[in-house]
């Protein structure tokens, strides 16, 4: 029996060209910083993220439903402010959809580019204090940051 967790995974090349287009666009590739408390107090652990919101229900569910993720609903304050549904994708399906995109991209190449690398160097664990691994993830975490600024 298939997975269907794993359907994305054949997406078609006309697929993979206008979903990257809809990421560039209207998503975000980012590497999150979240504090994560255990008995020692709080850590800061790095969370790849994968986000894309639309005003187009229509769109976001085709989106969902090639991926195989819920869609959010965002609603908005105010007359000029239209009501958006996301998606996020998890962080071990960006793992294998990013690779699939990346000829794709244009506008969130370099981003793309961080986030696998990002990928590479926790492979799956999770890194302490002082590993130079996660000293690279915390570079990588400010160039994102940068170019993810509003106007970049």
């Amino acid at each position: 029996m298939a997975n269907k967790d794993l359907d994305f995974l054949f997406l078609t090349e006309s697929d993979k060209s206008w979903l990257a287009a809809a990421i560039d666009f209207e998503g975000s590739i980012s590497l999150c910083r979240v504090k994560n408390y255990n008995i020692n107090g709080a850590i800061h652990i790095f969370r790849p993220s994968i986000r894309l919101a639309v005003t187009n229900k229509n769109l976001i569910n085709h989106i969902s439903k090639l991926l195989g993720v819920p869609v959010f609903f965002e609603p908005r304050e105010g007359i000029k402010n239209k009501d958006s549904y996301a998606i996020l994708i998890h962080p071990n399906k960006g793992r294998l959809l990013l690779p699939l995109l990346l000829p794709y991209l244009l506008a969130k190449k370099e981003q793309a580019k961080l986030l696998l690398e990002v990928y590479s160097l926790r492979n799956g664990h999770k890194l302490f204090k002082n590993n130079p691994k996660l000293i690279r993830i915390k570079e990588i975490h400010i160039i994102m940051k940068e170019l993810n600024k509003r106007g970049k």
